[in-house]
């Protein structure tokens, strides 16, 4: 198949599943990294080749393992990857880092009131320069080469804005509707709570609810990051104009 167009989403066969495990901060970053060893023993060895590498320059270690589609001795055979198969993996990873000592639940994103990140993980760079070192070992600066589906979305976003109009998404529908369910749930686990008469667990309950973000999509969220990007370059082209506008005082040298 091939190459997609600019602004197409690929379709093309996946080389590779990208596949992060990470715990809160404070974790320490040798037990992930064990617990980490024996996920993927257990699911892909002598199956599916596969590679990790630890980071622990967030404040939650986390382990990125790629794991390769193509099975290896049985040509045909491949990886595939659903939501019910990440939700098992969440599963058997948190069991394996209690094994390892460390208290873990795999609470889906949706109860935790969670927002989705974005898959691309070239948006992650656009907030900053990537920073490498030549043969010199001179550091230099060069720009991040963003991916041609992002960035047919962000002109597409950046289009609806200019136009002033409302940015909208299919699965809009859905992600209230989720939203609308975790929240009739916990308020029935508060209600639960009061007529057990742990009042302030309920009340906390009630507060966790009250504290959840408003639900947006993939596309709102992208708009909100360029409006909020957009209004600190011009604060920022305001504030340079204001201080030309200063005179200079004259000092007299004594």
């Amino acid at each position: 198949m091939a190459k997609p167009a600019a602004g197409a989403k690929d379709l093309r066969a996946k080389l590779v599943h990208h596949i992060v495990l990470s715990m809160p901060a404070g974790t320490p970053p040798q037990k992930v990294l064990n617990a980490a060893r024996s996920f993927a023993r257990e699911n892909f060895a002598l199956q599916y080749r596969y590679a990790m590498v630890l980071h622990t320059d967030q404040a939650h270690p986390h382990v990125h393992l790629v794991v390769k589609c193509n099975h290896e001795f049985e040509p045909g055979r491949r990886l595939y990857v659903r939501k019910d198969t990440l939700r098992a993996w969440r599963e058997q990873f948190a069991a394996l880092m209690r094994e390892e000592g460390v208290a873990a639940n795999a609470t889906p994103r949706q109860l935790r009131g969670a927002r989705k990140g974005f898959k691309d993980p070239i948006h992650h760079r656009l907030r900053e320069l990537r920073v490498s070192k030549d043969a010199r070992n001179e550091t230099v600066e060069r720009a991040p080469v963003v991916s041609s589906f992002m960035r047919g979305r962000l002109q597409t976003v950046a289009e609806e804005i200019q136009k002033g109009g409302a940015v909208w998404e299919g699965g809009r529908g859905r992600l209230l509707a989720t939203r609308s369910q975790v929240v009739a749930a916990w308020r029935l686990v508060a209600g639960k709570l009061r007529s057990q008469g742990d009042l302030q667990l309920a009340s906390e309950v009630d507060r966790f609810v009250f504290s959840l973000p408003s639900p947006a999509t993939d596309r709102e969220d992208l708009k909100a990051r360029l409006l909020a990007h957009l209004n600190d370059r011009r604060r920022a082209a305001a504030s340079v104009e204001r201080t030309a506008e200063i005179p200079p005082r004259n000092v007299n040298a004594r």
